[in-house]
């Protein structure tokens, strides 16, 4: 399959459009063996690129999930973006606006993803992770065994921030 296929016919309102792709995504992957979904690396990537510039152009600001030398993990990473993404399109369209009495698909992008924490406080979050992982990494400093257990944390903190469940939450709650 060709990552092309998955943007055609798209609806056009955005957060309908996004929701829709993230459903193309789910079927793509479902029942691909590991062998199966490495074969289509490329085409995991190709739809994570073509999704960030689909994004940009409706102006939908998110935090893309980082990537590693590992194909697998890559693979997973995007499949969970993608799914984590559907399900907080799903639970807060279903929800009425919080403060303006107005339904959730009429209320601002930014409140559909992250009720509470402002896409800004996600990417700069996201950013965080990315620098902490870095100095982690390339830090002499630290015992490997510390070390280890710094990046599962941060790895586990990394998933929490791409999880459609999160609750409201501020930056100042991570730092």
């Amino acid at each position: 399959m060709e990552a092309e296929s998955l943007f055609s016919k798209l609806p056009r309102e955005p957060v309908k459009a996004v929701h829709a792709l993230c459903s193309r995504v789910g079927d793509f992957d479902s029942g691909l063996t590991n062998r199966q979904r490495l074969e289509q690396y490329e085409t995991y990537l190709d739809i994570l690129s073509r999704f960030v510039r689909f994004a940009e152009h409706f102006d939908l600001k998110l935090a893309y999930p980082g990537l590693t030398p590992d194909s697998l993990v890559n693979i997973n990473r995007i499949t969970e973006f993608f799914h984590g993404l559907k399900g907080s399109i799903e639970k807060n369209m279903l929800r009425p606006g919080r403060e303006s009495g107005k339904p959730a698909s009429e209320q601002p992008v930014e409140s559909l993803f992250f009720p509470g924490f402002s896409i800004q406080d996600h990417l700069k979050a996201q950013n965080l992770v990315n620098d902490l992982r870095q100095l982690f990494k390339t830090s002499r400093d630290i015992d490997p065994a510390q070390r280890t257990k710094l990046l599962k944390r941060l790895e586990a903190l990394q998933r929490a921030l791409n999880r459609a469940d999160l609750p409201g939450l501020s930056l100042s709650d991570f730092l």
